[in-house]
């Protein structure tokens, strides 16, 4: 059985959670034409994706630093899910449970059915 886990990425500006695979590497220009396209108002030059500072995260999700996860976050927030993670097989994925130490697994359908997030091609 292959273990999948993530990494949960918050980031700054126009703020959203990032799910990807821990081995991945997010494509800040990928992110910036995604959010670029879901809010066509604003020019591309206002989008610069990156991680926001501990202490916004911290106020935002209400997990200190290295056990944010998405499930119960004190400000709701986008999620924005890696299409790599929406193709996994089996579909079970691990994230942080909201303590350093503690990972929750989850069935990759339950987790979109019940967060709604964003499939987005967001990795190199």
């Amino acid at each position: 059985m292959s273990i999948h886990l993530l990494q949960n990425l918050p980031y700054s500006r126009q703020i959203c959670k990032h799910l990807l695979q821990y081995a991945a590497k997010l494509h800040g220009e990928k992110v910036k034409r995604f959010l670029h396209k879901t809010n066509g108002k604003l020019g591309m030059q206002y989008f610069r994706p990156r991680q926001a500072a501990f202490e916004t995260s911290e106020k935002l999700s209400g997990y200190p630093s290295g056990s944010v996860t998405p499930v119960g976050l004190k400000t709701p927030l986008p999620i924005i899910l890696s299409h790599e993670i929406a193709k996994l097989q089996p579909d079970l994925f691990w994230m942080g449970g909201g303590e350093e130490l503690l990972k929750l697994g989850l069935h990759v359908s339950d987790f979109v059915d019940a967060y709604k997030p964003f499939i987005v091609d967001c990795t190199y």
